[in-house]
């Protein structure tokens, strides 16, 4: 069953990192003190209105993910972008939505092991590195429910949903391994997009991405073509 469209959510009015005390928050519902945590950074909501993207639209998320989050500020940065990784319900500080930065950076460990075995061609090692645990963590599986949803004819299917970001990236991470999936980051300068080569399906385009193409849209090419040629100009 393929997944269906996953709506997330990001604050509008954006993140900040906060240093709290584990005798003052939660986490899942329990005080952080009574499970032996300490003093910890966490990655807050600034508590604006809420804007909905759908994340499994960039097949590429998990491995940007990876890339970016291996410190607390590459984390604060694609948070800012994309949103936490888990609901708000789960931990909180002072009452507003957060997570620990060391989940982004664990996590993000844990991808970038995956991606490293697969872009060697070993995709039995990624998928043990993807199904290792994580300490406080749940074990590589993604978690999806299952759903039962109409069609346009009249007719019903099944279908999968994540239940947070962090399960999403999780499950492309999966499906990359399944389908020996192969990715390329963009060469235009301060993108952080990374796209999948091959071909695409038909909802995704129907486009093949030939091993040449080196820019995730036609927009980054015009602009690292532009700014090549202000640099040639200049040096003129």
């Amino acid at each position: 069953m393929d997944p269906i469209y996953f709506d997330w959510t990001v604050d509008q009015l954006g993140y900040a990192i906060a240093r709290v005390k584990a005798a003052e928050c939660t986490y899942f519902g329990v005080p952080a003190s009574a499970i032996g945590l300490d003093d910890y950074d966490v990655i807050c909501a600034n508590g604006g209105p809420v804007r909905l993207y759908r994340s499994l639209d960039n097949e590429g998320l998990w491995r940007r993910f990876a890339a970016t989050c291996q410190s607390a500020e590459g984390a604060l940065a694609f948070v800012n972008e994309f949103g936490l990784l888990s609901p708000a319900s789960w931990h909180s500080v002072d009452g507003r939505q957060g997570q620990p930065v060391n989940e982004f950076l664990v996590t993000a460990r844990r991808l970038s092991d995956v991606a490293e075995r697969l872009d060697a061609g070993d995709r039995k090692s990624a998928a043990i590195a993807l199904h290792k645990g994580d300490g406080p963590l749940p074990h590589g599986w993604p978690a999806l429910i299952e759903a039962i949803l109409p069609t346009e004819n009249g007719m019903f299917e099944q279908r999968l949903i994540p239940l947070s970001l962090r399960d999403a990236l999780l499950h492309q991470a999966a499906e990359a391994i399944v389908g020996n999936r192969r990715f390329r980051r963009c060469r235009n300068e301060g993108c952080s997009n990374w796209f999948r080569l091959g071909p695409h399906k038909a909802k995704d385009g129907g486009k093949t991405y030939t091993e040449r193409r080196e820019f995730c849209s036609d927009r980054c090419r015009v602009a690292t073509a532009r700014r090549q040629k202000k640099g040639a100009l200049a040096n003129a």
